[in-house]
């Protein structure tokens, strides 16, 4: 008897509003994200505008291109809320990325030993 395989879905599901998107989690939209939040931590915000960039670059990765817009509408045109909501889809997103890049949980396998 064949042995039955789930297939865990490649994306999560989010209600903004009233709008439900889906953040894809393929390799290329996780290494865009990762790369993104990455040259962020680099770089720190020290203005409005510059805050409002980078969360429009991540929504348009994670969510498309017309995403932000709408989403900032949503929020009363606040970055402020904006950055709460990236916070909370990150830490959903952050839940599932070790289990879909499978490497990521042998490096952190390793460096646990070392420790």
């Amino acid at each position: 008897m064949p042995i039955q395989i789930n297939i865990n879905k490649n994306y999560k599901e989010f209600v903004i509003g009233n709008k439900e998107y889906k953040v894809p989690l393929d390799d290329d939209t996780v290494k865009q994200y990762e790369d993104l939040i990455d040259s962020f931590e680099e770089q720190p915000v020290s203005k409005l505008e510059e805050g409002s960039r980078m969360i429009k670059q991540i929504f348009t990765v994670l969510l498309g291109e017309s995403a932000f817009d709408e989403i900032y509408n949503i929020c009363g045109k606040s970055t402020y809320v904006m950055t709460d909501i990236f916070k909370q889809i990150s830490a959903e997103i952050e839940k599932d990325i070790p289990k879909k890049n499978p490497g990521n949980q042998y490096i952190k396998a390793k460096s646990n030993k070392k420790k």
